[in-house]
């Protein structure tokens, strides 16, 4: 069990890091170029989902068994934080959510497959 809650934060910790890196790419682009707010919000959907499923291939391929399991246990944490945002009334698309939602459960599960 401390193996699999080590994994989960090890995972946690690289979205959180990668996300802080896209988050000043993005801002660098907005800044000094004319780029158009739905522009951002495409690329902002486009690269969390990439930091979903690397980090979701990752903690699949640590943990080594039962993807769907732990893509479940990841996908509900991810569903914690959707709901902390929500609560600082931050508008959320619930199409990007469930499409996370299974980047992060086919993640794991390729990932045990590794």
């Amino acid at each position: 069990m401390k193996i699999y809650i080590k994994n989960y934060i090890k995972t946690l910790l690289f979205m959180l890091l990668s996300f802080i890196i896209f988050s000043f790419i993005i801002v660098f682009i907005r800044f000094y170029t004319n780029i158009t707010p739905k522009t951002i919000r495409i690329i902002s959907l486009i690269s969390s989902s990439i930091i979903y499923l690397i980090s979701s291939l990752i903690n699949g391929k640590r943990n080594k068994k039962r993807g769907l399991i732990h893509g479940i246990i990841m996908a509900s944490i991810y569903l914690i934080f959707v709901l902390v945002f929500k609560i600082f009334k931050q508008e959320i698309l619930l199409s990007s959510i469930i499409i996370k939602i299974i980047i992060i459960i086919l993640g794991n599960i390729i990932g045990v497959n590794i």
